[in-house]
């Protein structure tokens, strides 16, 4: 948790994702290898909750990576696993 405005902490050329529910459907792994930048650190937005969607304007593309809904916890492993594989990390 930071205080706002929160762009003022967010480096200004990295890609925004947040997690939605009613978000584009994507497998993190594919979505990782496809569209997360090596050049560019991704900033990933999840709320705190398994429902709803996120109310925020800095985000430029929303997923949802289960068609059920998840923790923030679990949405948030999906994320560091699919870039542990596609970065390498044992």
């Amino acid at each position: 948790m930071i205080k706002g405005p929160v762009t003022k902490y967010l480096p200004g050329d990295s890609p925004r994702i947040g997690f939605e529910v009613d978000g584009r459907l994507v497998h993190m792994g594919k979505f990782a290898e496809a569209e997360v930048q090596d050049d560019k650190p991704p900033v990933f937005v999840v709320g705190a909750f398994s429902h709803g969607n996120i109310e925020t304007a800095y985000v430029d593309t929303r997923i949802s990576v289960s068609q059920f809904p998840l923790s923030a916890a679990c949405a948030l492993g999906r994320v560091t696993n699919a870039l542990e594989n596609k970065w390498g990390v044992v």
